[in-house]
């Protein structure tokens, strides 16, 4: 993580803040169309700037690389096979006497107990369902087999579909087809209304700002462990990065609550369709 911390130090540094969002007279002598871009820019750089910290300082593994069975004496055991197998190397590779019977010995001993552990993992963890099923608390018992076996069951055909890329494409146009006005002559209409009196409004309130230590404070509260969005951007990404994030997320949060606009991307999510058995 002191890899990460460093890393997201020197790449947030490089970022350009278009300070001129801040001054609040800037609404009126910009257009609204380039403080949307600059707005759009500025997020998406601190979006990439971490992922490009994260990319070359936090190694990238499978999710059962490591094994929760391991212990101190496994690793013993494994030292003890190494320091036997250098012995019988520096001995020439000697096909009989001591050093091949111990480095032999160590070797079977090692192995051994890896499969005893393996195998003692697995008794645990169908105790374990069982346990969860005589509660009859089935989201437990399905985050436990998920955990150990992963989720591989894809449905096959849907609605005369088997190939992946035309299942997509079929969801995309369900969805799409949701989201389309009825008519776009009177989508257009309401739509420049709207901005009309957007861009006509005015609000005597005073805004509200958002400091350092507001965003550090939330920051600091997230859950972690979550999945990421569209964006791919976790909780972690934010809590183990430099301070210097917190800065900028504040100046970013000011321009929106100044301009009363939003990043394109936050209006983006991901759909996941269920498929239900009829």
């Amino acid at each position: 993580m002191i890899r990460y911390y460093t890393a997201s130090s020197a790449y947030l540094r490089a970022i350009s803040v278009p300070v001129h969002l801040l001054n609040v007279d800037s609404s009126d002598t910009i257009i609204r169309e380039d403080i949307q871009l600059t707005i759009d820019c500025f997020y998406r750089s601190i979006v990439e700037v971490l992922h490009l910290a994260s990319s070359t300082s936090v190694p990238k593994l499978k999710c059962d690389f490591y094994k929760f069975w391991w212990d101190e004496e496994l690793t013993a055991l494994k030292q003890s096979s190494i320091e036997s197998y250098n012995l019988w190397l520096a001995a020439g590779k000697p096909r009989f006497g001591c050093e091949f019977l111990a480095m032999k010995r160590a070797k079977a001993a090692y192995k051994l107990a890896i499969k005893t552990k393996e195998r003692g993992s697995r008794n645990e963890f169908t105790n374990c369902l069982n346990d969860v099923l005589l509660r009859k608390d089935m989201d437990s018992f399905w985050r436990s087999w998920r955990a150990k076996f992963g989720s591989n069951s894809h449905a096959k055909v849907i609605d005369g579909c088997s190939d992946d890329s035309n299942i997509a494409n079929k969801f995309a146009t369900v969805f799409e087809s949701t989201c389309v006005p009825n008519s776009s002559s009177r989508h257009d209409s309401l739509k420049t209304k709207i901005m009309t009196q957007f861009d006509k409004y005015i609000d005597n309130t005073t805004l509200p700002s958002c400091n350092v230590d507001l965003v550090n404070y939330c920051d600091r509260h997230l859950k972690r462990g979550k999945a990421a969005g569209h964006d791919e951007l976790t909780v972690e990404h934010l809590q183990y990065a430099h301070p210097i994030s917190v800065v900028l997320l504040s100046l970013l949060f000011n321009m929106l609550i100044l301009h009363g606009m939003v990043p394109l991307d936050f209006a983006k999510g991901i759909i996941i369709p269920l498929i239900k058995k009829p």
